[in-house]
């Protein structure tokens, strides 16, 4: 899960068993079967330090995108 961090980042959180760590490239996947697979999403810049009762990993994201010059989006539905 994904979601927007101003100016310009995302900040996204995985469970604490992910091995996720800086310079890792995140894409989309087909858990829920909702999204396209392997649209690229961005560039992991920073994992936050787990606090003892955490129970995600977070993590900076540089965005693939220059969301600042987006215009038009598409929202997908699931069927």
């Amino acid at each position: 899960m994904a979601h927007g961090l101003p100016p310009d980042r995302l900040k996204a959180e995985f469970s604490r068993s992910v091995p996720v760590k800086k310079g890792d490239v995140l894409v989309t996947s087909s858990i829920g079967g909702l999204y396209p697979v392997g649209i690229r999403v961005g560039t992991v810049e920073k994992v936050l330090p787990l606090g003892p009762n955490d129970v995600n990993r977070s993590v900076i994201v540089k965005p693939a995108v220059d969301v600042g010059v987006i215009e038009d989006v598409t929202i997908l539905e699931g069927v």
